[in-house]
């Protein structure tokens, strides 16, 4: 196996949810990345308002 030329880390990886219809699993998401330290989430046409569940 090939080894990489660059180290990807947490900060070098973006996460992109495509039309979410539950606020509650971008809540999961998110606090899924925070345990790995990722930290950036983009929300592309969510089919839900963000509110409590998703902020958990």
């Amino acid at each position: 196996m090939k080894e990489r030329k660059t180290k990807q880390t947490p900060r070098s990886v973006r996460i992109v949810l495509v039309e979410p219809e539950y606020e509650i699993n971008i809540g999961h998401v998110a606090r899924v990345m925070a345990n790995f330290g990722f930290w950036e989430l983009y929300l592309v046409n969510p089919k839900v308002e963000i509110g409590f569940n998703a902020k958990m």
